[in-house]
């Protein structure tokens, strides 16, 4: 198979194979489950995601009250160490209302994953943070789902990021909280 035309048509079964698990109860992170079977099937656990069914149990932890939507909208859905977005497409299921659906990666390969998962799950109002773990969470680049135009945007500035700044508030309570417990 040829790359210009083999590539087209891999994409479309892609796209035919997540538009026909939308309902699925077993969910639709085909990317999530290539990888899982073909690229880490004989490696660490730590290269592993979740499967679907955990990520339905923590996604119901983003369920919103009705009040809280008035008060607080729009309201944002952050997932660090998202792996290949599948808590995020999880809770994007269980709020028909519209968030902000951020996931934060320390790995490429799964950044890659975790976008093209959102774009191709038409969460609109998504990005995926890629950051450097060992240099103190320090931005590489992200990548932004937008409707107009619609498609994905690479973002270098961490200044024009939408997700960093709720991601910098995240490390700050994670923080507060650390020296409390202390």
């Amino acid at each position: 198979m040829e790359i210009k035309t083999g590539f087209p048509q891999l994409l479309h079964y892609l796209w035919e194979e997540i538009s026909a698990r939308a309902a699925s109860p077993l969910g639709n992170d085909v990317l999530g489950e290539f990888y899982e079977n073909h690229i880490t099937k004989d490696m660490d656990e730590d290269r592993r995601i979740l499967p679907w069914e955990k990520c339905e149990e923590a996604a119901k932890l983003t369920v919103l009250h009705k009040s809280i939507i008035s008060t607080h909208w729009p309201i944002a859905v952050l997932d660090v160490g998202c792996r290949s977005g599948r808590i995020l497409l999880a809770s994007s299921r269980k709020n028909r209302i519209r968030c902000t659906y951020t996931g934060v990666e320390y790995e490429w390969d799964f950044v890659a994953i975790a976008t093209l998962n959102l774009f191709f799950n038409y969460r609109r109002f998504g990005e995926v943070l890629w950051v450097n773990q060992t240099n103190n969470n320090a931005f590489v680049e992200s990548y932004q789902i937008t409707l107009f135009p619609q498609g994905i945007v690479r973002i270098l500035d961490r200044e024009k990021s939408n997700a960093w700044p709720g991601y910098q508030q995240y490390l700050q309570a994670k923080k507060q909280t650390a020296q409390a417990q202390r």
